[in-house]
């Protein structure tokens, strides 16, 4: 292979280099950004249930209507639709923590697409030093 023949080889695989590296580059960003949505879905997880836990720790929680006060229809409504409502949320937040595992999947398919462009980055390398 003469001079020309391997600038031109050694560019074309600088370019590949550098096509890499962009997707790495933005693969990196997309799973930082990812991963602060996804903490941000954990904390708010975690913070209804250390609110529901302490609501059911509570010595009124079982108690939505209190005898021998005055609350007008307020108590009757809330104890008709409180349960409900309170079971929605739970099986809302059961679905949000079902969505944080998939979150972590594609964290994890993320992580694997980097690693493989690492892998097509250091054979081009390698084909760059044997051109000398």
């Amino acid at each position: 292979m003469d001079f020309w023949d391997k600038s031109q080889k050694r560019n074309e695989l600088n370019r590949k280099y550098g096509e890499l590296m962009d997707k790495i580059c933005i693969l990196q960003r997309l799973q930082s950004e990812i991963e602060i949505v996804k903490q941000q879905i954990d904390r708010e997880r975690e913070t209804w249930d250390m609110e529901y836990n302490v609501y059911k720790s509570s010595s009124l929680a079982e108690e939505i209507m209190m005898t021998n006060h005055f609350e007008g229809l307020a108590a009757e409504q809330l104890v008709s639709n409180f349960p409900d409502k309170v079971s929605d949320i739970n099986n809302h937040a059961g679905k949000i923590a079902e969505v944080s595992v998939e979150i972590g999947f594609v964290l994890s398919a993320i992580d694997t697409q980097i690693t493989l462009l690492n892998i097509k980055i250091a054979g081009l390398r390698s084909e760059l030093a044997a051109l000398g």
